[in-house]
């Protein structure tokens, strides 16, 4: 027996391919009547469940109708079918490895048919069924770890109309740091083609990180040798420098309305979440709050002081 916070609804929808996905939504607590006209607000597409209710309450400016996309699933807090469905389709794929150096088969390749399915069936279902009175304001993906892969990925492949994304601690290491060739031709677009792209626009971009992602610290339980090998799998993932190499290089590029970048001190790759979503999710719904004159530059809590180039080996097929 699950017990439901007002002004939400839950529901099940299935993919083209008959994959099952739990769709949360939550709209502001103002709204009486979800359906009736001259409702206005913008629209978080998030893959962390928890941040549902916590975001449409947020103090801002603008109103926002939060939609929560996870797994009918009860025995177990992630789903297996997230590396593939937040994992980039490519031609040349290596697994990834753990901490105790062994490579991880895992299905992936499939964040084009999730993101398809979002657009397609969620957004659509949303606004004809859920919101049909809605006038949209922003639409927001937001992502974490692979979502946040799955997040930059949407950006740089045109393959949503969202004109706002979000991505903490995005696993910009996946496969060789394959996300950063994407990035590159993104980059090097004409803002004037479109070809067979359907969505293309200026859009923001804000990273998020913790400090202590790149630098892990031991737990006390840890033997020597576990502490030595996820200290190493951390430095090797480089979270940090591919975060803020990455951000320099689309700001300079012009390709972006804005870029901000935040890390967050003392934080690792899971207490960076509560702070990092609800941060973010004030800044781009109210601008005045934390965007001001040069913030489409790069801001951190610390500065870069040369422009960053990407490294010859971090430019991977796509």
């Amino acid at each position: 027996m699950f017990a439901h916070a007002p002004n939400t609804i839950q529901l099940e929808l299935k993919s083209s391919d008959g994959d099952a996905y739990l769709i949360q939504v939550a709209w502001p607590l103002a709204w009486d009547d979800p359906k009736a006209p001259g409702h206005s607000a913008s629209i978080l597409y998030v893959n962390l469940k928890r941040t549902a209710r916590r975001s449409a309450m947020l103090p801002t400016s603008d109103n926002a109708v939060v939609v929560g996309i996870g797994y009918p699933m009860e025995d177990r807090p992630y789903s297996p079918r997230r590396h593939y469905d937040y994992t980039p389709p490519c031609d040349k794929y290596e697994a990834p490895c753990g901490i105790d150096g062994q490579q991880q088969a895992l299905p992936h390749g499939g964040a084009n048919q999730l993101l398809d399915f979002l657009v397609s069936t969620v957004r659509a279902t949303l606004l004809a069924d859920i919101l049909p009175g809605l006038c949209v304001n922003k639409e927001i993906l937001i992502g974490h770890s692979l979502g946040g892969l799955c997040t930059l990925h949407a950006l740089f492949q045109h393959l949503t109309p969202f004109d706002t994304f979000i991505a903490l601690s995005p696993s910009i290491w996946w496969n060789k740091e394959f996300i950063l060739g994407e990035a590159e031709r993104f980059m090097k677009q004409h803002l004037d083609v479109v070809g067979s792209e359907a969505y293309i626009t200026l859009s923001t971009l804000i990273i998020i990180y913790g400090s202590l992602e790149q630098d892990r610290r031991c737990h006390p339980s840890w033997s020597e040798d576990k502490c030595r090998r996820v200290k190493a799998l951390s430095h090797e993932r480089k979270m940090k420098d591919n975060a803020d190499t990455l951000a320099n290089c689309l700001r300079q590029s012009g390709r972006l309305r804005k870029v901000r970048v935040k890390e967050y001190q003392e934080e690792d790759h899971g207490s960076v979440v509560g702070g990092g979503i609800s941060w973010a999710v004030g800044a781009v719904l109210d601008d005045g709050w934390f965007f001001s004159d040069g913030d489409d530059e790069l801001t951190h809590f610390h500065s870069l002081t040369e422009p960053l180039q990407f490294p010859h080996d971090s430019l991977r097929q796509g």
